[in-house]
């Protein structure tokens, strides 16, 4: 219980080669996290938390406010994981964002309800399609 298993470090590589728009490396570490045992549920769920914060970054930066404090205490993130949030919101404009987030939500609604196989929707959305 006391020794670190170190499974969530793959996640975040994945979150961040997402972010990073690294489709070949999000789709190897896709791979790698569903081998080992994460779940697709819990993968969605990561990458919908990381699009909710850069949506509400991207509102900051379009309003002038983009202070990773600011961030962190209004939608509760670490301030560095805010900053990160308003660095991957200051790559993508509000409208892909927007997109992105609401794939990923109707990814979840489908694993939820029986839908399209929830690992080729993940490898899909990994690699940028």
């Amino acid at each position: 219980e006391l020794v670190h298993d170190g499974r969530e470090e793959p996640i975040f590589a994945f979150l961040d080669a997402c972010s990073a728009g690294q489709a070949k490396e999000a789709t190897r570490l896709l791979e790698k996290l569903l081998q080992g045992g994460a779940s697709e549920a819990q993968v969605i769920g990561m990458l919908i938390k990381q699009f909710r914060g850069a949506l509400a970054a991207r509102d900051l930066v379009d309003r002038g406010q983009a202070d990773p404090t600011l961030l962190a205490r209004t939608i509760g993130l670490h301030p560095y994981v805010a900053s990160k949030a308003i660095a991957f919101a200051r790559r993508h404009p509000l409208a892909k964002l927007t997109a992105r987030f609401e794939r990923l939500v109707a990814m979840e609604r489908d694993l939820k309800s029986g839908g399209p196989a929830p690992r080729v929707s993940l490898a899909l959305f990994a690699s940028g399609a």
